[in-house]
């Protein structure tokens, strides 16, 4: 999906929000009227009966849209099957036909969107990605409902997506927006890595140096990869403060869990480390750098 692509789609999808709330005022609205019997008011011709009529026609288009909409539903789960296959082509197309379905329900689709922009930054296409995460986040605002199932993953797509693509204000946007805002252990986890290449993209070198021994603990609980970065970017900044004993630390414990090669084609500025041996945590009182010969 070219950036293109996913504009027209979410246009789409916007057109398709707008079409699915003006059918559901019409059905209440004549099932309203069914019940106040102004139907039979307005066509006296036709009885009283035709209000109820009106009531079950109503009642019958709204259950066969909810259950045709529920196709929707079976297109995402068929995509999640793709996905774990490898068959990325076949999932996004699955995607785009759940997005662009029609539903009474904006949250079926919004997650239709949600995981096309998932795909779209594991597959390094990032202007795609934050183009439809950031209509995710838009939309989310609109629904109190929806907000607390969406709101944190998708701001943090958004943020990474941003970063990948130097727009830093617009990444810490996001990130502000999620701050104190009773994240879940892994929505932690997950915002502490992109914080740390935020800082790391920002230059924020006390930051990260400071927040060390408070973060690289919990690294320890993330996934091998977003570890090691995590890790690297506190290294990184830990050097230009010219804090060593702990660089060191931190760039070796980085380089156990990915390989120095691939940490540094991830991220360039890693390039200027070196690998040291520390044999514990640096800030551990009873560890004493002696290439500094100062306490850590």
């Amino acid at each position: 999906m070219s950036p293109s692509q996913a504009l027209r789609l979410t246009r789409r999808v916007r057109r398709g929000f707008a079409i699915a709330a003006t059918v559901k005022t019409l059905l209440v609205l004549a099932a309203i009227g069914a019940a106040f019997g102004l139907w039979g008011a307005v066509f006296p011709g036709a009885g009283p009966r035709i209000d109820t009529f009106v009531l079950m026609g109503a009642a019958g288009a709204y259950v066969g849209l909810a259950v045709a909409g529920g196709a929707g539903i079976r297109l995402i789960h068929a995509a999640a099957a793709y996905t774990a296959l490898g068959r990325m082509d076949l999932a996004e197309r699955v995607l785009v036909n759940a997005a662009m379905g029609f539903s009474l329900y904006r949250g079926q689709r919004l997650l239709a969107v949600q995981n096309l922009a998932w795909l779209a930054h594991g597959a390094g296409r990032f202007t795609q990605a934050a183009l439809l995460s950031r209509f995710v986040v838009e939309h989310l605002g609109r629904s109190r409902r929806l907000l607390g199932a969406f709101d944190h993953p998708n701001r943090l797509l958004l943020a990474d997506s941003e970063l990948m693509l130097g727009r830093l204000g617009e990444a810490q946007v996001q990130l502000t927006a999620m701050d104190g805002s009773g994240l879940t252990l892994t929505e932690r986890l997950a915002m502490l890595a992109t914080t740390c290449y935020y800082e790391v993209s920002a230059s924020k070198w006390d930051r990260l140096a400071d927040e060390a021994p408070a973060r690289a603990p919990m690294a320890a609980l993330m996934p091998p990869a977003q570890a090691a970065t995590t890790l690297a970017c506190l290294a990184l900044g830990c050097q230009h403060v010219d804090r060593l004993g702990r660089r060191d630390w931190l760039w070796q414990e980085a380089t156990l869990l990915m390989d120095r090669e691939e940490l540094v084609s991830r991220m360039p500025l890693l390039g200027s480390l070196d690998q040291e041996k520390a044999a514990r945590p640096p800030w551990r009182q009873d560890v004493i750098d002696e290439s500094s010969g100062e306490s850590t």
